[in-house]
């Protein structure tokens, strides 16, 4: 199965793509600079990875934008 190429984009422009697919979102994992601690993240985040693809579900890896 084919999975959508969402890295790179917003965080909420991923979640309608994969919303389309089929695909749910079981995790988000946020990344940051040293000593900025970030716990909540927001559609305008973006995509930097996606870590796996199990059962049409997802994890992703997103960084807040500059």
């Amino acid at each position: 199965m084919q999975h959508p190429d969402i890295v790179g984009l917003t965080l909420g422009d991923a979640k309608e793509i994969l919303e389309m697919a089929g695909i749910h979102i079981d995790n988000v994992v946020i990344t940051s600079p040293p000593r900025e601690k970030i716990v909540e993240y927001k559609d305008s985040f973006r995509v930097i990875k996606v870590n796996k693809f199990w059962d049409n579900k997802v994890e992703l890896l997103v960084c807040k934008p500059l």
